[in-house]
This record gives structure tokens, sequence and C-alpha cells, in this order.
């Protein structure tokens, strides 16, 4: 439900189906199944709805590893899965979704808790336990749009892949996962926007004209 006015969001359900099912086609263009070995997932978080869905997908069996989630500098979702805080009267649009990953991870109570926090404005806070059951699996990392244009240029650069700034934040969360971990493995990026959307941005950092833009998407 959504926690700002304790209604079912019909549209939100909607939109993660919608993800689940492409997921699982992407899943089986690859030829992935429950029996292969579990591939990371890295994702703009954005308004937290592609994120539960890969979640989901995960609880149904697809093999996925970690969920690397990047967050924006205004993101509260770092200091949810890192500390176990949130403050619920931010304007952050993951706070609505974050109920669905508490029901799944803490219990209904734990969820009701936050929705009472939440209509309140006020924190929402978890015990080292709790963080920890909450945040399992999953990675926040905070990307600021500042490495975003050096991210998309870097990346056309090295591999002639063209990626907007909404994958390039999870590129950049991957990275940064990577790092701290010290984990390799297969990987994919998912995100919600096309190069094509954002064409004046894009092309600002990879240096290249609009048209020599659309080729290259034509053309991979």
């Amino acid at each position: 439900c959504n926690c700002h006015d304790g209604k079912v969001t019909v549209s939100s359900w909607v939109s993660i189906g919608i993800r689940i099912a492409v997921l699982y086609g992407v899943f089986a263009q690859l030829q992935l199944d429950a029996d292969n070995e579990p591939i990371d997932i890295a994702v703009p978080a954005g308004d937290f709805r592609l994120t539960m869905a890969v979640w989901y997908a995960r609880q149904m069996g697809l093999p996925v590893g970690n969920i690397i989630c990047a967050c924006d500098h205004e993101s509260t979702l770092w200091d949810f899965l890192r500390l176990g805080e949130l403050r619920t009267g931010s304007k952050d649009p993951a706070n609505t979704e974050l109920e669905r990953l508490i029901c799944g991870t803490l219990g209904t109570d734990a969820a009701a808790k936050y929705f009472a926090v939440c209509e309140k404005g006020s924190v929402y806070t978890l015990n080292a336990e709790q963080t920890k059951v909450l945040s399992d699996g999953i990675f926040a990392a905070v990307v600021s749009s500042d490495r975003l244009n050096n991210v998309i240029s870097n990346v056309y650069r090295t591999s002639s892949c063209v990626l907007d700034p909404v994958t390039a934040a999870a590129y950049g969360g991957l990275m940064d996962y990577r790092t701290r971990s010290g984990e390799g493995r297969t990987a994919l990026l998912l995100a919600d926007q096309s190069p094509a959307d954002v064409e004046v941005v894009v092309c600002d950092a990879m240096n290249v004209s609009a048209q020599e833009l659309r080729d290259r998407i034509r053309n991979p």
C-alpha cells in the first residue's frame, strides 16, 4: 500500500509486475534459470520500483545475486540500507515503495510501524539485526550527478557502449560495489531510460553530434 495515504497503489503494482515480466524475458534471452550461477544486477534507485521488481524476481527464483542500488546525493536510501535510519518526511520517491521491502523482509508488524511513522513524518529506525536482514543482498551506493558525464564518456571510449545518465548511475554504483567488495562476477545493468530520451545530455558527454549518436544507437 501507499504509505502516504494508506490506499493500495494499483499502478505501482502494475509497474513492478511489468518490470518483473521484462526481467524474466531478459533472463530467458540470456538462457539463465535457477540452475545457473547468480548474476548481480545494478539499478538506479529512483522511485525504487525497479529495485523491488528485481527483489521480487529473486524471491521467485531467478538467479539474481546482489542488487546494487545507485542513489543520488539527495536520496535517503543509503542511510536506510546502511544505517537503518530513514527520514520519512522527505520527498524521496523511494520512501513509498520501501514499505514493500520492509514487509517482505521484516514482516507485517514492521511495515505497520513504518506506515505509522510515515503518517507522522518522523524518523523510522531499525536495530542492527533488522538492518542486516533488510539489506541482505542489497548494496547502496551514492553516485553524484557530477560523475555521470565522466562515466558516459569513459564507457563509450573504452567499450563503444552508449549509456544514458540513468544507466550510467547504475554502472557507477556497480563499480563502487566491486571496489568495496572485491566481487567481479557477471553483472547486468537495468534502467528505464534510453540515450535517445536525453540526446543532448548524452551527446555533450560523448562529444559527438546528434546524428552520430543516432547512428551509433541504430548500429551498436
